[in-house]
């Protein structure tokens, strides 16, 4: 059984981060975005399957209801389109996506179905879920400077679980993205349930929490 003292051994001595962590998150390009998302494509099937229990079995009861509709609004913004992190911005999240020709009207498939509607929560509330979520351990969240402007990526499922999948599947950490902390000290108690009971990683002088 792999532990994440293990993981680390293997992956985060050899990244370091590229830039300081901002209080947005770590520092990210377009590019690592990409990268990141075709490293993630062997784990996809299974990450989006234990995804799909942590939300329905766990989280359904644990999260306020507008931290958990935004946390469905990242997955389905990124495990939805076989994505494990994405640039989103806050209107997404509020209004859903806009139609490229007239941002007054949704943006809708072949079938005449939205692509996705948003949660339909102020900018403010979002905001809120959003640290909140950070903060517990149930997201992850990327800084992204443009040329005109500073954006945020998000991924639903924090950094410390997504390495914890990759080594189940045994596929080697993406180098595109920033190296985070694995020792078991740094999960939050969320991560360390998910981590244990979903992804069955174990830690080394640990108990399983309640």
């Amino acid at each position: 059984m792999p532990t994440l003292t293990d993981v680390s051994s293997n992956v985060g001595a050899s990244q370091p981060m590229p830039f300081p962590n901002p209080p947005g998150g770590p520092l990210v390009t377009r590019r690592q975005i990409d990268a990141t998302n075709a490293a993630s494509e062997r784990v996809m099937t299974d990450l989006r399957a234990i995804h799909k229990q942590i939300m329905e079995r766990y989280l359904l009861g644990k999260l306020k209801a507008s931290q958990y509709a935004v946390l469905a609004a990242i997955s389905a913004r990124t495990l939805a389109w076989r994505k494990v992190i994405e640039v989103i911005p806050l209107d997404v999240f509020s209004r859903g996506m806009r139609d490229p020709m007239d941002r007054t009207e949704p943006h809708f498939d072949s079938y005449g179905v939205p692509y996705f509607s948003g949660t339909g929560l102020d900018k403010l509330t979002v905001r809120r879920a959003l640290t909140s979520l950070v903060d517990q351990g149930a997201i992850s969240r990327y800084e992204m400077h443009t040329a005109s402007r500073k954006v945020h990526a998000f991924s639903p499922i924090s950094q410390k679980c997504l390495v914890a999948i990759f080594d189940r599947n045994q596929v080697p950490w993406p180098n595109a993205l920033p190296s985070v902390e694995f020792a078991s000290e740094s999960l939050s108690e969320l991560e360390c349930f998910i981590v244990q009971r979903f992804f069955k990683v174990t830690f080394e002088n640990t108990q399983t929490p309640v």
